[in-house]
């Protein structure tokens, strides 16, 4: 009889408290009244992922290259708007100054009045160069077209000559600091000159220059040439003792010219 050998189990031996492994501790479920987390997007190439939502909804205006430009900045200090140079530029469309001319007139030279009493001859002329002072004004269209008028007087010796002018302006591009411009005008004329005999008709002639301007703030310093077409024509009194060598007094010529005004 053959004996078959039995396996005895070991016996288990028992651990104390202090040599157990430590239980992990029970995650609880989630709350069914918090929402569960937002899951992550899936990003699409050439696509910008959209913004999380929030409770407030924020809207963007989107304004065009041009209007966004012309839009009054914000100072970030003070709360206040402050215009560009442009806008500015283009709100002040109002100016008024002062003129100063040196005015070259040499076909006036060569005018002269001659008047003989009693065997006793007197004569008349005028020299060459006079000094003009105006009073100018001006409106602006849009930056680059105005309108400007002027009255314009000449104090001379026994010689007094009125002028009011009119015309546009044109204004073309910044060459840093400075703005060339180009301007034509009509004149009318008005010419008293005193112990004279006979007198003057009120004349009509025209003027155009050109001329560059600096612009500090709301003032305007100019600097032009320019050249005016006008003359005279000159009313002889009866009787053959006033003689004159022409009809007309011709005021043409050059002038020099110096400008300050302010703009509003």
């Amino acid at each position: 009889m053959i004996e078959i050998p039995r396996t005895v189990a070991p016996k288990e031996e028992k651990l104390s408290p202090s040599q157990l492994p430590a239980k992990e501790p029970i995650s609880r479920k989630p709350s069914l009244s918090q929402p569960p987390p937002d899951k992550p997007k899936a990003i699409i190439p050439g696509k910008e992922p959209e913004p999380a939502a929030t409770g407030e909804k924020k809207t963007e205006e989107i304004l065009p290259a041009q209007e966004s430009r012309e839009k009054e900045a914000i100072s970030p200090s003070q709360g206040i708007a402050v215009q560009g140079p442009d806008k500015q530029a283009e709100n002040e469309r109002f100016s008024i100054g002062v003129k100063s001319s040196y005015f070259l007139a040499s076909n006036s030279e060569d005018f002269i009045i001659k008047r003989t009493t009693g065997g006793v001859q007197s004569s008349w002329s005028l020299k060459n160069a006079k000094v003009y002072n105006s009073l100018i004004s001006s409106y602006r269209f849009n930056p680059t077209i105005s309108i400007e008028a002027a009255i314009e007087r000449a104090f001379f010796t026994k010689l007094d000559i009125w002028h009011l002018n009119m015309g546009p302006k044109f204004e073309f591009g910044k060459i840093g600091m400075l703005t060339p411009y180009a301007k034509g005008s009509l004149v009318l004329g008005h010419l008293e000159w005193d112990d004279v005999p006979g007198d003057f008709d009120t004349a009509w002639g025209w003027e155009g220059g050109l001329g560059v301007s600096f612009t500090r703030s709301n003032l305007q310093f100019g600097l032009e040439a320019s050249y005016r077409g006008i003359k005279y024509d000159y009313n002889r009194p009866s009787g053959d003792e006033v003689t004159a060598t022409d009809s007309q007094l011709d005021f043409s010529g050059f002038a020099l010219s110096g400008t300050l005004s302010y703009r509003f």
